[in-house]
């Protein structure tokens, strides 16, 4: 009986083997992609435009949210990785003309606070020239991966969405616009990101 066990862990241990040599086989084909920070080009045009905050209360992160404005020249440098990446043009993050427009991630171990898009929840708005103007969309991402190779603040318990606030008044190029204040309000924060 000690033989058979003894045999069986013999072929077990060759089938292991032979599977592992198959799964472990690696492509020489396959190119390796560069992450956001040995990118370095983008990466320092994303460092330019992104931001991080965070709301504390009795010694504890309640929120952190980190936007990223989607400038003129960060949407080049984005388009530029994208094509890098996907060997194809950008067709997954456009900003609207003549609106500015943030990709943002917010954590929080509130689920519920999370919640950008609801307004009983947050109120967004920026800042220009002493005047307010309010979030028009703020569209959630549900899916992750996509942007993890953009974006390398995404973690598993953030969440993401695309916010768009319209300019009034203000002529072409509001995509390049600098001196306003982006403002994210809840009732236990206030968390402001100045450009």
């Amino acid at each position: 009986m000690y033989s058979f066990f003894l045999n069986m862990k013999k072929i077990l241990l060759l089938f292991v083997l032979g599977l592992s040599g198959c799964v472990t086989s690696i492509d020489s084909e396959v190119e390796n992609n560069k992450t956001v920070t040995e990118d370095k080009e983008y990466y320092q045009v994303y460092k330019k435009y992104a931001q991080t905050s965070e709301a504390f209360r009795d010694f504890e992160s309640k929120y952190a949210i980190n936007t990223v404005y989607l400038s003129r020249e960060f949407m080049q440098a984005f388009a530029l990785r994208y094509e890098y990446l996907y060997k194809k043009e950008n067709i997954v993050l456009t900003a609207s003309e003549n609106k500015l427009n943030f990709f943002v991630s917010v954590f929080s171990p509130e689920k519920t606070s999370r919640s950008l898009h609801d307004p009983k929840v947050w109120s967004i708005y920026v800042v220009l020239n002493g005047k307010r103007y309010y979030a028009e969309t703020v569209k959630h991402f549900s899916e992750k991966d996509p942007w993890r190779a953009f974006f390398p603040q995404i973690i598993t318990w953030s969440e993401e969405y695309l916010v768009t606030v319209p300019i009034d008044g203000v002529e072409a190029g509001v995509e390049s616009l600098t001196n306003f204040t982006v403002n994210f309000a809840h009732a236990d924060a206030h968390l402001s990101f100045p450009w």
